[in-house]
């Protein structure tokens, strides 16, 4: 039985509907329906005004900065449209208990409403109630100006966390069943309330699929450090809008007058011990940035795959180059592109398979996972086929362990633009195929500090998995952790922390977000940022 606010599903809450409406392991009893909410309960006209503005605000920066626009997918659905005939629709009264009655016996009691009001006194034994919450507390997610994601915008905190918790009659203590930890939208806090509730939602789709399949719930993600409770009233609401509309500002400026530097820097080492402070500087031409390096050694020459990002087209594809040694001087000589199409693409994967080299870039923007295999090293590439269909999916990892080839990849299932907080693994005997086995942990990673790939699994020496993963909550790509895989089977999935690489190790770069190596030297990439300016001034220089 599911507890929803009024006579709509949320759209955020369309995705649990969805897995319960969509296999026969669930019956979906009944919908009770608590009074809506009302946004202007419990907040002064002050408070509504801003509240009212900075949503106006925050969807125009998304839409004008970030390219996101609210679609028809954010519009709520009523129950009639959604619900079969035999799901009975129950109204129940503000503070009535929604779990005795007509709704009749039931093994799960989701309550999405935003302060779960529920008695578990009256429940079965065997039954649970289910909510979500923000936060370190089962409070619920609140509703209304200044609700959820309001504390972290204010404060400027870089992560936020969402919680489902469990309680049941016989155990009345709130227990935590799973947790996430994303990204702080600190622009708005209305649009990062909107894109928490979506991420949210599948803490309770993957609660559920881990009961239809008789798993255990996944291993919730370390908590958030606190954020601190913003003050409440319409000064501080006054307050946070200007804070965030100086952020706004901020960015819009930034993205004006200045832009992203990516380049290249080589050392001599591995992941685990090499010291970025020697790293030799590759740089890429005026007119593109170099990042997603992914080296390999041929014919005695050492060749950089990587992805190069045109200025004048903004729109990524996949580059490669030859390093050299020149007096101490480290050149990337004979630089070509080698796979271009009409959609952005980064991060070129690669790996060999009995003589045949393979790459996997990433495609996100058609919604594959693409296999492609050289036929001429390096230049001349053919796709074979997509290794996977209709998945938002980025960075995708390939590596062998105990005779089974495994497929690490970050997913955006809310499909908001998010693709730092998921790590999903599959498997399957042989890296070329379209079957592959999702693992029963799935996501095995929710975090935004730790679930995005940085570079290809690496194996130590002594025979440690190593792999290396973006931090990706104070700016995109901000620092490296490398993480030793400790338990990978088809069951299990465990790692730990063995490296932090913050982007402090040379003057001037701001973030670094990939690692490689080839032998026994390093390759990471790193931001600088320039104003653009700088770029049309070398060309005129270069003209003259």
């Amino acid at each position: 039985s599911v507890v929803v606010e009024g006579d709509e599903i949320a759209p955020w809450q369309l995705p649990i509907f969805d897995e319960l409406l969509s296999s026969s392991d669930y019956v979906l009893a009944s919908v009770i329906k608590r009074p809506a909410q009302s946004r202007r309960i419990q907040a002064s006209p002050i408070v509504r005004a801003v509240d009212t503005v900075e949503r106006s605000v925050g969807n125009w920066f998304c839409r004008r900065v970030f390219a996101r626009t609210r679609r028809m997918r954010d519009r709520s659905l009523p129950l009639i449209d959604k619900l079969p005939r035999e799901v009975v629709v129950v109204a129940a009264a503000d503070g009535t208990n929604a779990s005795s009655g007509e709704s009749g016996p039931v093994d799960l009691l989701l309550d999405l409403t935003a302060r779960p009001r529920i008695d578990t006194a009256d429940l079965p034994d065997h039954a649970r109630l289910w909510w979500l919450a923000i936060g370190h507390t089962p409070d619920g997610f609140q509703s209304g100006p200044l609700a959820n994601g309001f504390d972290e915008v204010c404060t400027g905190s870089h992560a936020i966390e969402a919680t489902l918790w469990q309680r049941t009659a016989s155990v009345q203590r709130p227990e935590l069943l799973n947790r996430g930890v994303f990204r702080t939208f600190l622009w708005s806090w209305s649009e990062n309330a909107r894109q928490l509730r979506y991420k949210a939602a599948y803490l309770v789709v993957d609660g559920l699929r881990a009961l239809r399949h008789a798993n255990r719930q996944p291993r919730p993600a370390p908590p958030a450090p606190p954020s601190g409770a913003a003050r409440a009233g319409g000064v501080a609401a006054v307050a946070a809008l200007a804070k965030c509309w100086w952020r706004i500002a901020s960015e819009t400026f930034e993205r004006i007058v200045r832009e992203e530097r990516w380049c290249l820097y080589i050392a001599d080492g591995t992941p685990l011990d090499c010291d970025f402070a020697t790293a030799k500087r590759i740089s890429p031409p005026q007119s593109s940035y170099w990042a997603d390096p992914f080296p390999i050694e041929r014919n005695g020459k050492t060749v950089v795959f990587f992805e190069e990002y045109p200025y004048s087209t903004r729109t990524g594809l996949i580059a490669c180059a030859e390093l050299t040694d020149d007096g101490g001087q480290v050149k990337a000589v004979g630089h070509r592109p080698v796979i271009e199409q009409p959609h952005h693409l980064s991060y070129p994967f690669l790996f060999e398979k009995s003589g045949e080299l393979y790459m996997i870039p990433e495609s996100s923007a058609d919604r594959t996972i693409g296999l492609w295999r050289c036929e001429e090293f390096p230049h001349r590439w053919v796709k074979i086929h997509d290794v996977m269909e209709g998945i938002n999916a980025t960075d995708t990892t390939l590596f062998e362990h105990e005779d089974r080839w495994w497929l690490f990849t970050n997913i955006d299932r809310a499909d908001i633009h998010d693709h730092c907080s998921e790590l999903h693994a599959f498997s399957s005997p042989d890296p070329l195929s379209r079957d592959w086995t999702p693992h029963p942990l799935n996501p095995i990673v929710r975090d935004a500090r730790s679930a995005r790939m940085a570079g290809p699994v690496y194996r130590a020496e002594d025979g440690r998995l190593i792999r290396p993963a973006q931090v990706n909550t104070r700016y995109y790509g901000y620092a490296i952790t490398l993480f030793e895989i400790v338990d990978l089977s088809p069951a299990t999935y465990e790692e730990i922390s063995r490296r932090h690489i913050e982007p402090n190790w040379r003057r001037g770069i701001s973030r670094n977000h990939h690692i490689a190596s080839v032998a026994d030297r390093v390759i990471i990439d790193a931001c600088h940022q320039r104003f653009k300016l700088e770029r049309y001034m070398a060309r005129i220089l270069r003209w003259h």
